[in-house]
């Protein structure tokens, strides 16, 4: 059985630090859960005060996202506060404002643990969902983070318009950009249905990225799925809870605090009505959310059945239930073998 974490706070806390974006991507997981959208911002004073009270219970890092945490009013003060604080913060961010001159503040600070930037692969694939010119300023945020010597990270995110180029858009992240770090991210159902990978395009896009694998990509996401799935047919169990959830918490654009982004739906209260430790205490005493197990009717009759244990509790305690064949190394070995 998972167990919930030994700790007595959370090591990162997960930001949503504003629900504006100055985007409107067609497959936007922000955008799509009503939920999300309406939220009204936190009020920057009171993001302070949580910085400050994560920082006195020992948090060590901060994510700062959105929306597009840039356009957040509180965020200058929010950097400050976690500098003052003595932690560490990691930006994710569209790179439509992110310029030289924030990549040098950031670098300024000696804080700044990475910066993450969305590129879904070459001007022509990229701009089709996102919009016009945003490819160009991806590319340019890019560069200054480059420049300034920021850590980097880009993320793709895969859709039904893009799976079948992903050899393309690998050679174009280490032939052409040189990216250093890179991975990719499945469009859901639950995010937008007419955009996300049915089963099979799912299970032909990881089979893309086992044939063109690649040493720059990062062990998260998609590749890591692909890398959890060697894992299991070489008689490696699962973890039986999820990790993230036993030293991260989330809190979403109007202060509410969640278990993660994937459980945005599951409060554990609210900045300025709970506490940071309340809130952590919450998230440790949800049993439930800790503990992976196999969430298919067809799992019981599976030969991974000892060392598959789901995946995810934030798929399983969502929607994203309804997608688990995605997840399956059965089904998958069933279409292209066990060579992954």
């Amino acid at each position: 059985m998972g167990t919930p974490s030994s700790l007595s706070a959370p090591l990162r806390l997960v930001i949503d630090l504003t629900s504006r974006c100055n985007l409107r991507c067609a497959y936007c997981c922000f955008f799509s859960n009503p939920d999300e959208s309406v939220r009204t911002d936190l009020a920057p004073e009171r993001w302070v005060e949580l910085i400050d009270e994560a920082g006195r219970c020992g948090v060590l890092h901060v994510v700062l996202r959105g929306g597009e945490a840039l356009l957040s009013p509180a965020f200058d003060a929010v950097v400050d506060a976690v500098v003052r604080n003595r932690m560490r913060f990691f930006l994710l961010t569209n790179g439509m404002i992110f310029d030289d001159a924030v990549a040098a503040r950031f670098a300024a600070t000696g804080r700044c643990e990475r910066v993450k930037i969305s590129l879904d692969g070459p001007e022509e694939i990229h701009d089709r969902l996102r919009g016009r010119g945003s490819h160009a300023r991806a590319v340019a945020a890019i560069a200054s983070a480059r420049r300034a010597g920021l850590p980097l990270y880009v993320t793709c995110a895969v859709h039904r318009f893009n799976y079948r180029m992903l050899p393309d858009i690998i050679r174009y992240f280490t032939d052409e950009l040189d990216l250093p770090d890179f991975s990719f991210s499945g469009v859901s159902i639950c995010d937008a249905a007419e955009y996300a990978l049915t089963e099979e395009q799912f299970h032909e896009a990881m089979h893309l990225l086992s044939v063109h694998e690649h040493p720059r990509m990062a062990s998260r996401g998609m590749y890591g799925g692909l890398l959890r799935w060697r894992r299991l047919l070489n008689g490696v169990p699962d973890d039986p809870g999820c990790r993230k959830l036993r030293k991260d918490m989330s809190v979403l654009a109007d202060g509410t605090f969640a278990p993660c982004p994937t459980l945005s739906s599951v409060p554990l209260g609210r900045v300025g009505e709970t506490t940071l430790l309340e809130a952590w205490r919450k998230l440790c005493e949800r049993i439930d959310l800790h503990e992976n197990k196999p969430i298919g009717p067809e799992c019981a009759k599976c030969r991974f059945y000892g060392v598959c244990k789901g995946f995810c509790t934030g798929i399983r305690n969502t929607g994203l239930n309804a997608n688990w064949r995605n997840f399956c190394l059965a089904r998958h070995i069933a279409v292209y073998g066990e060579a992954l």
